[in-house]
């Protein structure tokens, strides 16, 4: 219940990799956890739309959602290299 909760859909607000780092970076503040739900092929039940803090769109294409995972994971190393002022992101 203290966990943020972030569903990945098409129907989520786009975002740039320097928003989500910085989105990153505070809600660690507040947050224990930050939950990423993938949204499946069927879509998304009411009561995790309802449940989320909010929703976020990675691309207007789609993507298998192993494909998915992959994309959310080397956009979260990004964002930590970005807040940690890696060389990394250009």
């Amino acid at each position: 219940k203290d966990d943020y909760v972030i569903l990945l859909d098409l129907h989520g607000k786009s975002i740039d990799s320097l928003s989500l780092a910085n989105k990153i970076d505070s809600l660690f503040t507040n947050h224990p956890k930050i939950c990423f739900v993938i949204g499946g092929s069927l879509g998304l039940s009411e009561k995790l739309i309802e449940r989320a803090n909010e929703r976020m769109k990675l691309s207007d294409l789609t993507f298998l959602h192993q494909m998915t995972r992959l994309i959310l994971l080397e956009q979260i190393y990004r964002s930590f290299k970005i807040l940690n002022h890696e060389t990394y992101h250009k």
